[in-house]
């Protein structure tokens, strides 16, 4: 870095940083490139350099060199992020040459207008950046990273020119990996969208012929799209759903040969087996502009058909047979599926379960596969004892294992990966066996992810609030930072009631955990669950739910810090009152608000004012809080014995304070204690509460006299 000087920092982010830089005693004051990389460790540097070693040997074999000058490794903390100096201060530096003119801008220039791109040009542009990537392929190095803005024109002849080949080394990290911005990540191949541990198996050659259909669908489309970046939004959209392309295809027929558009889908198959390879390509182009016939071979032609389509056996040995073939396996997923609604006792073969978890484990990078192969085995343990019990099983659990650990970003699956593990922590050994395996691990760096979307939040709340039950699980969730967690998802999900409710499930049995409180006290947490019980005073189930958590943190605070209740303790007994108002004839909500009232009261004078000050609106006339209460008696008088006790509860609070006394008088509270202390005599909360608190309105009233 010190032979050169920085002129401009280009882009950034945690993966790279771009500098445009010119060499120091260069007189031509020659403008380069520094893309500064960082590396995990020294030995993932070292991997990176030999990479970069081996494709620089092979562009110097070409006739026109690519970009790349140097390369070099270098130490540096000082523009490290906060967060990696502690594991990563090694660097990776690419030099290269600098030119002005990319294919992005090209484009760029097309959308703007909405222009559309001439087949024949397109067609120049795809063949010319084939000859460019020909040798590597021929050595079978890929590129790894082709998009508009790495293919530059220069010279007079406004030659195309590769820049940026990707070092495989970098894609395999994990962590590096899961920071780069969705930018970067467009035109990626759809089997590098998981962060997998490792990626050797993934064919990097047919990465690059991925990358050339997203440049192919970005010419085809500039007519349509106003920007290159709407452009990328659609691109990474059809990672998902190639379905997406037919959206525009009636269109693009009446402007496009139906050989370009068929090449288009091809490339962009999500399976790697369909797209052709860079000297089909090669030859397939070729023959376009020559006007002859194009024909890519047809990756289905040497496949037998299925023998039987009624056999559940013989799906299955289609599957076994053709299982390197994903698109093969899925057509198989989806009849064994079918078959399963349309014949539900159907004879399946017991280790078939076992045998599609195997397949699922082998495809982690294909959505589809995987989403019809769980959908297969949810349906055989609903059909089958026996398959319910294989759900138990060591190999079963470590397949989900595997699947998690992927950080798959779909979320279509993940439901029943969830339903499957709430299944298996119904069986102790089953789940003593997920804990062993790390299993709690492997949720908590899940959840980070998967309590943050819609379709995932509540069966992994649900699944999470079922494990803590567990005290190791609980503490560990407690370090990992759960409160935090949770807490930004209740925020970030407030207007969504399933969610609420099933993450204040997830508190209850934190709450009593010392090293909980303060994490509570840090988030504001307390002040959080008032607001949500303001919101959704209506809704039993969050009611009921914030008022344990309040009442269970309340109790387990031994030195009672000012700092917690200050925030929240007269607007949560505000908040309880409405709650008691608007949910008058709900057995559980006049329980629990009642008890956390009094627990409230007992602890703070001011809460105990606040209830009896507390001024609501019933049909346009003032109602206080005892009147509240009073209502609440006369409804649910005739209730189990359980809602009196939850109410003498309350009332034996105010009892201490002598001004409550006195109102407790006024609205005639000693009729209704006096008939309650001698009907619920066999109860001995009810009995001791009705005696204590009408000693003390005695005492008033003698005072009073």
């Amino acid at each position: 870095m010190e032979c050169y000087k920085i002129i401009e920092e280009l882009s950034s982010c945690r993966f790279s940083t771009t500098f445009l830089v010119t060499k120091k005693g260069d007189f031509t004051n020659k403008k380069l490139i520094l893309k500064k990389i960082e590396c995990k460790d020294e030995s993932h540097a070292n991997r990176a350099y030999h990479e970069l070693l081996q494709q620089k040997l092979h562009q110097e074999t070409m006739e026109e060199k690519v970009a790349t000058k140097s390369f070099f490794i270098m130490w540096d903390k000082s523009i490290c992020s906060q967060e990696a100096v502690q594991e990563a201060s090694i660097f990776i530096c690419i030099i290269r040459n600098y030119f002005e003119t990319s294919l992005a801008f090209v484009a760029d220039s097309f959308h703007m207008i909405k222009k559309p791109m001439e087949e024949q040009t397109i067609i120049n542009y795809l063949s010319e950046i084939v000859e460019l990537l020909e040798p590597f392929h021929n050595e079978n190095i890929a590129h790894r990273s082709i998009q508009l803005s790495n293919i530059f024109k220069y010279g007079a002849e406004n030659k195309l020119l590769l820049v940026d080949f990707g070092i495989s080394s970098f894609l395999i990290n994990r962590k590096r990996f899961s920071t780069l911005k969705d930018g970067d990540l467009v035109w990626l191949a759809p089997e590098l969208r998981f962060e997998q541990k490792d990626k050797a198996g993934v064919c990097w050659l047919k990465v690059d012929i991925w990358c050339l259909g997203s440049i192919l669908m970005s010419f085809l489309l500039t007519s349509f799209m106003d920007t290159l970046k709407d452009m990328k939004a659609f691109v990474l959209k059809t990672k998902i759903d190639e379905c997406l392309l037919n959206y525009f295809w009636d269109k693009l027929e009446q402007m496009y040969s139906g050989n370009l558009l068929s090449l288009a889908k091809r490339m962009l198959s999500q399976y790697t087996e369909e797209r052709p390879t860079l000297i089909e390509l090669k030859e397939y182009l070729s023959k376009m502009s020559c006007t002859e016939e194009p024909v890519l071979p047809d990756m289905r032609e040497d496949f037998e058909p299925i023998e039987n389509e009624d056999s559940f056996s013989d799906l299955l040995n289609y599957v076994s047979k053709y299982s390197e073939h994903s698109k093969c396996v899925i057509e198989c997923l989806i009849k064994l599926n079918k078959l399963l609604v349309t014949t539900p006792d159907i004879e399946v073969p017991v280790d078939s379960q076992s045998f599609i978890w195997e397949l699922l484990c082998q495809n982690l990078d294909n959505a589809q596969l995987l989403t019809e192969g769980l959908h297969l085995i949810e349906k055989l343990t609903s059909i089958s004892n026996d398959h319910l019990q294989n759900i138990f099983s060591e190999s079963t659990i470590d397949a989900i294992l595997t699947i998690m650990e992927c950080q798959l970003k779909e979320t279509v699956f993940l439901t029943v990966i969830y339903s499957f593990l709430m299944i298996i922590l119904t069986s102790e050994s089953a789940n003593n066996y997920f804990n062993t395996k790390g299993g709690m691990t492997t949720l908590l760096n899940r959840l980070p992810k998967d309590l943050t979307d819609d379709t995932t939040v509540s069966s992994a709340a649900m699944t999470l609030s079922n494990l803590i039950v567990n005290p190791s699980n609980a503490k560990a969730a407690l370090e990992y930072g759960i409160i935090k967690i949770l807490y930004e998802n209740l925020q970030f999900h407030f207007n969504y009631q399933g969610a609420v409710a099933e993450l204040l499930a997830v508190f209850i049995p934190l709450a009593t955990y010392e090293s909980a409180i303060f994490q509570f006290n840090q988030c504001q947490l307390l002040t959080l669950f008032v607001n949500i019980m303001n919101t959704y005073c209506s809704n039993d189930a969050i009611v009921k739910n914030c008022c344990i958590i309040l009442r269970d943190v309340l109790n387990s605070i031994s030195i009672y810090d000012d700092g917690i209740l200050e925030l929240t303790e007269t607007r949560a007994v505000s908040a309880m009152v409405g709650v008691l108002y608007s949910n008058t004839e709900s057995i559980d909500v006049v329980i629990e608000c009642c008890t956390t009232l009094a627990a409230l009261c007992n602890m703070s004078k001011d809460c105990t004012y606040m209830f009896l000050s507390e001024k609501l609106e019933d049909q346009g006339k003032p109602i206080y809080g005892l009147q509240v209460l009073m209502n609440i008696y006369d409804i649910h008088k005739n209730s189990p014995s359980s809602v009196i006790a939850a109410i003498f509860s309350l009332l034996y609070a105010f009892s201490e304070y002598d001004e409550a006394c006195k109102d407790l008088i006024s609205y005639e509270y000693e009729p209704m204690l006096k008939y309650c202390t001698a009907y619920f005599n066999y109860n001995e909360r009810i009995s001791f509460y009705g005696q204590q608190i009408l000693k003390r309105l005695n005492k008033i009233e003698d005072i009073l006299k």
